[in-house]
């Protein structure tokens, strides 16, 4: 059971948004697997959409109501099974799927609005050998992009090169990954139920460190909380239990910090941390609602009446907003994009106060959505912090501020040239050719097998003769 004890965030509560502000009449194809099949920046959301391939319906934020003509991105040959945007772009988007391949996409404003659908990425990253299941844009370093396969192994990719910079192999298939603060390392969960932390950049010495993790059977998921340099892992126990459990990066050899039970449902955990509160929102895949904690101290407490936000529409995945996207001016301090079977619902958490001003104990300075280090200087071993804004009105950054200058090398792979299609004349003469070719072989093959029968003929009395010869014992 979880603690419960005075915190600022007391009244913290989630509700959602008027109805008339959800995003509804989706045809959504939601596939089977570990993401949370919903993506958000300040200005898009992006989903898997039915209409052949791996549609990827992009949504503006603005568009709420019954949807429309809808415009995306296709390019795959299956289901789209993980979404990312790019943290220091808005118009950049990275999909992957069973077919081996990830797609880098830039965003067209006014084809989107139009509900035009895109085929033509910017860039294709195709050396995985197995189905890509999930994918991780670096915190700090830009254009870099880390993805991970069934063929069990994280490559980290300079996306406008589309080269991979570095690779780690890991024993079993990756389950989810998380950057520390400056992208220096990794926090790998895997099918093999261990928690392994990575330095990608170190080749066969990758794998930092590794111990066992969570003992069920079910996904675990992980997410580096910077700020407090610890890690969460959420998944669950050899008796199914759903489970939380804190993680000290530089003590991993001596277990979790702590640890806590959820409850005994059977849906995967997706963590969502706010580093500027050091709040945590936890929901579960078919759960309706959405669990509140604050982590302190090295501790897991439920904060806000009844410690969850209340519903009882079922969520296939969510995603969290960046903090640039939030409504600062009215407390709001989270807000999440609940996809369900056929509709987006957003889910506002806010913490209410008497006074209209600023409240810098809730709003301390969040990350800049501006890079600090770059794909080259990343590769070559170079880490960096992240830079930090104010949210104070009239300090913080416009929402779109957010554009870092993307320029792809895409180099086309050369299409076979067709061969000419063949005449039935001279399709009659390569049978007859081959008729003849056939009954030549035939004739070499019976000439050859006459003359091993008489070879072997031949051989037979000579063999008879020297038995009878032999004397008697």
């Amino acid at each position: 059971m979880s603690l419960v004890r005075s915190s600022i965030f007391r009244h913290y509560y989630g509700e959602p948004v008027k109805d008339s502000y959800h995003y509804t009449h989706l045809n959504l194809k939601v596939p089977s697997g570990d993401s949370n099949h919903i993506a958000a920046n300040s200005k898009y959301f992006a989903v898997p959409y039915a209409g052949g391939g791996g549609m990827v319906a992009v949504i503006p934020h603005k568009n709420y109501g019954q949807s429309g003509k809808v415009g995306g991105v296709n390019g795959h040959t299956s289901s789209a099974l993980d979404i990312q945007f790019h943290p220091f772009n808005d118009s950049i988007l990275a999909t992957c799927a069973a077919d081996a391949s990830i797609k880098i996409w830039n965003l067209d404003e006014e084809a989107i609005s139009q509900g035009e659908i895109s085929s033509d990425a910017v860039q294709s990253l195709e050396e995985h050998e197995k189905k890509v299941t999930r994918m991780l844009f670096h915190p700090t370093a830009n254009n870099v992009l880390a993805s991970t396969s069934i063929d069990k192994t994280i490559r980290l990719w300079d996306i406008e090169s589309g080269k991979v910079g570095a690779q780690v192999s890991i024993p079993n298939p990756v389950q989810d990954m998380a950057f520390n603060i400056n992208g220096q390392q990794m926090a790998v969960t895997s099918r093999d139920k261990k928690l392994r932390i990575v330095d990608p950049r170190l080749g066969e010495n990758a794998i930092v460190v590794e111990v066992d993790g969570h003992t069920g059977s079910k996904p675990c998921r992980t997410v580096w909380l910077q700020k407090l340099d610890l890690i969460l892992t959420a998944g669950f126990s050899r008796s199914a239990e759903r489970t939380l459990r804190l993680w000290d990066p530089r003590n991993m050899e001596g277990g979790s910090v702590f640890e806590m039970s959820v409850d005994q449902q059977s849906g995967i955990l997706m963590p969502f941390f706010d580093e500027d509160t050091s709040t945590l929102l936890v929901a579960g895949k078919g759960d309706g609602n959405i669990r509140q904690y604050e982590i302190r101290d090295r501790e897991i407490y439920s904060i806000g009446p009844n410690g969850q936000y209340a519903s009882s529409t079922p969520q296939k995945g969510m995603t969290a907003l960046p903090k640039l996207a939030l409504d600062i001016d009215h407390h709001e301090v989270s807000r999440v994009y609940k996809l369900t079977r056929d509709s987006v619902i957003p889910v506002s958490f806010k913490v209410p106060r008497k006074s209209e001003a600023f409240q810098s104990d809730i709003f301390p300075d969040t990350f800049a959505s501006q890079p600090t280090n770059d794909a080259a200087g990343y590769f070559e071993g170079k880490d960096t912090e992240p830079n930090t804004c104010s949210l104070k009105p009239g300090e913080r950054p416009e929402v779109d501020s957010v554009q870092v200058d993307f320029k792809p090398v895409y180099v086309k792979k050369e299409k076979p040239t067709p061969t000419k299609a063949k005449s039935s004349e001279e399709l009659q003469k390569e049978n007859e050719e081959l008729k003849n070719r056939v009954a030549q072989l035939e004739k070499e093959n019976a000439e050859l097998k006459a003359k091993l029968e008489e070879q072997s003929e031949a051989e037979q009395p000579e063999t008879e003769q020297s038995e009878t010869e032999q004397p008697e014992a």
